[in-house]
């Protein structure tokens, strides 16, 4: 996993998504975090990014704090994060936040705690590829791309939510629900 995520940060040339694995590999590795401050210096004057969507053990891990340090100060841990990786930020909660340098931050109100269920925050890291791939061919930028993807996935799980209960939200439902929401 280690040599797929570096060569990926160091050969890429379109936006990546980094969630899980990735998040604690980098969070470990000097040599990794080299990699995503260059690939960032790579890729300054295109419409490229680096995407990370950390869950709260992820950000900690990412920030070098415990997930009690992001439940006191959430926003300053973010703005720590963004100060050693040149990323967009999805920090995934129950409210989930995406950030990047320069940008105004989103505070995303959909979604629930039917969320937490194992697969979930991969089909946000596939949707997030997706949307960004998609928003190449229009005038919007990944941090928007981001954005919109974080909206539809709360949506989602809010509509499934309400069709069949929390307790009974799987990951594969969402991909499903992604459907009806974008027809």
């Amino acid at each position: 996993a280690y040599n797929m995520v570096k060569y990926v940060l160091e050969h890429a040339i379109n936006s990546v998504v980094c969630d899980a694995d990735a998040l604690q590999l980098i969070a470990e590795s000097s040599e990794l975090q080299k990699a995503v401050n260059d690939y960032s210096r790579r890729m300054e004057e295109t419409k490229n990014s680096i995407v990370f969507t950390p869950h709260p053990g992820e950000l900690a891990a990412l920030a070098g704090c415990s997930i009690a340090d992001i439940k006191a100060d959430r926003m300053q841990i973010i703005d720590k994060v963004l100060e050693k990786y040149p990323v967009i930020l999805a920090a995934k909660d129950a409210d989930t936040l995406v950030c990047a340098k320069g940008q105004e931050s989103y505070l995303n109100i959909t979604g629930n705690d039917g969320l937490a269920t194992a697969g979930s925050g991969d089909v946000l890291a596939g949707l997030t590829a997706s949307m960004i791939a998609q928003s190449m061919r229009q005038e919007h930028g990944a941090f928007e791309a981001v954005c919109r993807s974080v909206y539809l996935h709360g949506l989602a799980a809010d509509i499934l939510a309400k069709q069949n209960g929390k307790s009974f939200l799987v990951a594969s439902d969402l991909i499903e629900a992604y459907k009806y929401i974008l027809k």
